[in-house]
């Protein structure tokens, strides 16, 4: 078990918090939600055609999607 979570720690800490490269195109986009400009800076990535797809993570059921955008 020990050496299971070690693994997890050093996974978790080799994600980037940022990305410095925001001009070439990806496979997605992620947007995991609470931040205030999250949802409309993966909307800015989406329409400046830097992926085909958005995947929002994290909205609460109630929410409808045309009070987030």
């Amino acid at each position: 078990m020990g050496l299971w979570t070690w693994g997890l720690f050093r996974f978790v800490d080799a994600i980037p918090t940022t990305v410095a490269d925001t001009t070439t195109p990806t496979d997605g986009i992620v947007v995991l939600t609470g931040g205030t400009q999250r949802l409309s800076a993966g909307l800015d990535l989406l329409s400046r055609d830097l992926a085909k797809k958005l995947f929002v993570s994290g909205v609460y059921q109630g929410v409808d999607v045309r009070a987030l955008l």
